[in-house]
């Protein structure tokens, strides 16, 4: 059996609370730290104000797509369901739709009261065509 490690920082895409390699579009989900905590685990993005395409499109980015064709808050559609993560990261703010990983973008693990609803929680519908050629 080989053990994998996940890194902090490590983006998912979740339907109905399940994960899987094969999905393109999702609520996403980040390995991360809780405010107080150095235990990583997965959590959610909240979709506040300062969210928009650049983090859109760096979220899809780091999962070797071309960007983001959608996102939104995951009460807008069905599609993808709810899970019952918490929210650990918000304000996430990226200065260019061309960086490759949320590492390189400002984020806050202060959470806001409004962030706290799973209605809040980020989805992205990433382009089809891979960055792995």
């Amino acid at each position: 059996m080989t053990m994998r490690f996940l890194a902090r920082g490590t983006v998912r895409l979740v339907r109905n609370g399940v994960f899987s390699h094969t999905y393109s579009s999702g609520i996403v989900q980040i390995y991360y730290s809780a405010n107080s905590s150095s235990i990583l685990s997965w959590g959610n993005i909240c979709d506040d104000a300062s969210f928009g395409d650049n983090e859109a499109s760096v979220i899809c980015n780091q999962l070797a797509y071309n960007g983001a064709s959608t996102y939104g808050r995951a009460c807008s559609t069905s599609s993808f369901g709810t899970d019952n993560n918490a929210t650990i990261l918000d304000e996430v703010s990226c200065s260019s739709s061309s960086l490759l990983t949320l590492q390189q973008c400002s984020v806050t693990t202060t959470i806001s009261s409004a962030c706290f609803l799973n209605s809040n929680d980020v989805f992205v519908v990433c382009l089809s065509s891979t960055n792995i050629t």
